[in-house]
């Protein structure tokens, strides 16, 4: 089945203004401990802990270095609980999280007295890739969950040449197998979706990222999915459509922020009401042009472009 590809009409850019007002903050710092006579200008000092999904801990842990380097004064601690936001109704002043919370985390934690407010800080997706040469750019979610159930097993099933297609995956366990499973291979949220699909047997299990990258940049036939901050100029990201008739796109820092691209998901913090103090300094830091630069070492995409100018 061939779609034709259209053109995506990219958003504006986010201004950092308008990131940090999306950022619904409120006054508790809970588990943090702050000196009130230094924490609002000057020297910052203070402790505090974040702690949650373990994913986000590397994207913390580079924040987290970077603030306590300008700010000597200031020790903050990067833990990992993948129980749930069992942290933010504890100890910790910032919960991590991706996905967002559920309804039914958010009324724990309201039942309990806390009142979780949210400011997303970062993204994250997969790329489907293709060697530069294959004429199948743009395939839909169900397309791509046919080819990795065994469904689709030839470039010219898609419109392409006459050839096995050699199927590419992260290892299972991984997360990002189990994320490219749920939103991918199952179809997560389209009307074609399956909880039964399963990975067909002809697929073959990578260790990293940056091997399926180098199969991927030598073979014509193959394709494989890997985290997008990860992707060379060696291979190509296939555009992909939701389903067959909407606007096709790639993984990019514009489509992830808009929420335009069919395989991606968004980095959160939460805090128990509104952050002030070192707790307050850091969120904005790390929603500011300097810790935004620093995404990428975490594994993941920043919000909006450097000084909000457009790429292209």
């Amino acid at each position: 089945m061939q779609i034709t590809k259209k053109r995506v009409l990219l958003p504006l850019m986010i201004p950092l203004a308008g990131v940090l007002a999306l950022a619904l903050l409120t006054p508790d710092n809970t588990g943090a401990k702050i000196d009130p006579d230094t924490s609002t200008g000057g020297d910052l000092t203070g402790s505090f802990t974040i702690s949650g999904n373990p994913l986000v801990s590397p994207l913390s842990r580079v924040w987290a270095a970077e603030f306590m380097r300008l700010h000597p004064g200031v020790v903050i601690t990067v833990t990992d609980d993948a129980s749930g936001p069992g942290a933010l109704l504890s100890d910790a002043a910032v919960y991590q999280a991706m996905p967002e919370l559920t309804g039914d985390e958010i009324g724990q934690a309201m039942a309990s007295g806390i009142e979780p407010h949210e400011v997303r800080v970062a993204s994250d997706a997969l790329s489907v890739i293709r060697y530069p040469t294959n004429p199948v750019d743009l395939l839909t979610v169900a397309q791509v969950s046919a080819i990795y159930s065994g469904q689709i097993t030839n470039w010219k099933e898609l419109g392409g040449i006459d050839a096995p297609i050699m199927v590419y995956a992260m290892p299972p366990g991984t997360e990002a197998n189990n994320f490219f499973k749920s939103k991918v291979l199952r179809m997560a949220g389209l009307p074609t979706e399956d909880n039964t699909v399963e990975f067909g047997k002809n697929v073959i299990y990578l260790k990293t990222a940056e091997e399926g990258n180098d199969f991927v940049a030598d073979d014509p036939n193959a394709i494989f999915f890997t985290p997008v901050a990860v992707v060379t100029q060696e291979v190509t990201p296939t555009w992909i459509a939701r389903v067959e008739g909407d606007e096709p796109s790639k993984a990019c820092l514009e489509t992830t922020t808009a929420g335009i691209f069919p395989i991606y998901r968004p980095l959160f913090f939460y805090t128990n009401s509104e952050p002030a103090g070192v707790v307050k300094a850091f969120i904005d830091y790390a929603l500011s042009e300097e810790g935004q630069t620093r995404v990428m070492l975490g594994g993941y995409l920043r919000l909006f472009y450097p000084n909000g100018t457009p790429v292209g």
